[in-house]
């Protein structure tokens, strides 16, 4: 087992020399009170996309929720799409936010992989993404055109966007219909 990257501790020793220390009391209040953000974002997992560094938010001022392409699946308390789900919850019924943003990006990789724009290896994306029980068209923005996902989705809507429905792009691609790799 490797050890703790060296490069993380010492940006976390930075951390906690110029921020933590002398922001003390501020971390001290947020520990013993609680939270109590104004709003919520939802957003890509994507390391290039930071909601706090974008918006310049503080400790305590949003509540964020990160995964593949920013999707909010429908909601349901079976437990089949709960993280989601629950983290919504929680901050309407409990934080009591004001402003839930869903926050897409350009040049989205879980958008181009279903899509079919890249080689990736994307089963469990694909699966993420094109899943039955979400709703018929999903919308994203990628590189300032509007991508529609959605195995679901209308023809022509595909073809305003200029890219191709995943299956075909995927079968030009040598991808299985679950975005498997059909070459190995």
């Amino acid at each position: 087992m490797s050890s703790f990257p060296e490069k993380l501790a010492d940006r976390y020793r930075r951390f906690h020399h110029r921020h933590f220390l002398p922001k003390a009391e501020e971390y001290e209040e947020l520990a013993t009170h609680g939270q109590s953000p104004d709003s919520m974002v939802i957003s890509c997992s994507d390391s290039r996309v930071d909601p706090e560094t974008i918006f310049s938010a503080m400790p305590g001022e949003m509540f964020v929720v990160r995964n593949v392409a920013n999707l909010v699946p429908p909601y349901e308390t079976g437990g089949k799409f709960h993280g989601v789900s629950s983290a919504i919850e929680f901050a309407v019924l409990n934080l009591r936010i004001k402003n839930l943003i869903i926050m897409g990006h350009s040049g989205c990789g879980g958008v181009k992989a279903v899509a079919g724009l890249t080689d990736l290896d994307i089963k469990t994306v694909y699966h993420w993404i094109m899943a039955d029980e979400f709703p018929s068209r999903t919308y994203c923005i990628m590189q300032g055109s509007l991508v529609v996902l959605g195995h679901r989705a209308p023809n022509h809507l595909w073809r305003m966007t200029g890219f191709e429905k995943p299956e075909k792009a995927r079968k030009k691609r040598g991808r299985n219909s679950d975005g498997g790799d059909r070459r190995k």
